[in-house]
């Protein structure tokens, strides 16, 4: 039970993290307003942005709802001891940081009337955009294999089995650990 409530603890920063990937696609829509020919562009990078934000949020709920009707499980064990919500959870303030730079700089390049200079000012800023796409792809992956893994887990352990069986499943996970 330590555990999960452990791991409910750590999707804090994740939320807080899908907010900021749905402001940025916020930003890149106003941004793509006026930035002519790239707009559809744009507008593909924001759609990217919101699905993640959208992703991490579904991730989010299927976590804490597998915490609340699994709390003895022991893929939940070994994500909690090896603090893996954690690594990705540090992974996710760089990529916060990150975001918050580029709305910075969205803003401060936005505005411009002219098409053909809000064009310019995107081919500055699209390295800068495109640069944070990776890391939240990882992100959204390793959320991904964490709720495959842990439904597996539920699929593979009979229903009937009392927590205290998962002995062998602990003995299991040693043999993996570093």
């Amino acid at each position: 039970m330590a555990e999960a409530l452990g791991i409910v603890a750590s999707l804090a920063a994740l939320i807080q993290l899908a907010g900021y990937a749905r402001e940025f696609s916020s930003a890149l829509y106003r941004f793509s307003k006026d930035a002519g020919i790239a707009m559809w562009e744009i507008q593909n990078f924001a759609n990217n942005a919101r699905a993640f934000s959208h992703m991490v949020l579904a991730a989010d709920v299927s976590l804490r709802k597998f915490c609340r009707e699994h709390s003895n499980s022991a893929v939940l064990a070994y994500i909690a001891r090896h603090r893996i919500l954690d690594v990705i959870a540090e992974q996710s303030n760089v990529v916060r940081i990150d975001l918050m730079n580029a709305m910075e700089r969205l803003k401060s390049r936005s505005g411009s009337r002219f098409p053909v200079v809000a064009y310019i000012k995107w081919t500055f800023q699209k390295n800068s955009v495109l640069a944070l796409f990776p890391a939240m792809e990882s992100i959204k992956v390793d959320l991904q294999l964490m709720i495959l893994i842990a439904m597996l887990e539920t699929i593979n352990t009979p229903a009937n089995l009392e927590p205290s069986s998962h002995q062998a499943d602990k003995k299991d996970e040693r043999d993996y650990e570093m």
